[in-house]
């Protein structure tokens, strides 16, 4: 295994790495206070509430799923020097799935 000896690209991986777990956590931070605070209120409201999170979940991993596949493929053109297809790559996802 071929590691990488700059110390700026774990500076940038580590930041961007918990940018993206802050994220998350925010994410299911306000999900999880939804629900016990309309766990308070009424069994109804947090039906509602859990079945709207459900949702939300699902779309995020839809987005990430697409935003994945989408690093993959430009990966795998980037490391055959096809740089032509990566902007309509990411072009078509934009177009495909306008929440990423």
């Amino acid at each position: 295994m071929k590691l990488i000896k700059e110390k700026s690209f774990y500076k940038t991986f580590a930041v961007l790495t918990a940018s993206l777990a802050l994220q998350n956590l925010l994410t299911y931070s306000v999900n999880l206070m939804d629900n016990v605070m309309l766990g308070a209120y009424s069994e109804t409201a947090l039906s509602g509430s859990a079945l709207c999170n459900q949702f939300q979940f699902l779309l995020q991993m839809l987005v990430m799923g697409a935003g994945e596949g989408v690093v993959v493929l430009g990966t795998q053109y980037w490391g055959k020097k096809n740089l032509k297809p990566i902007p309509h790559t990411v072009s078509y996802t934009h177009l495909t799935l306008p929440t990423t």
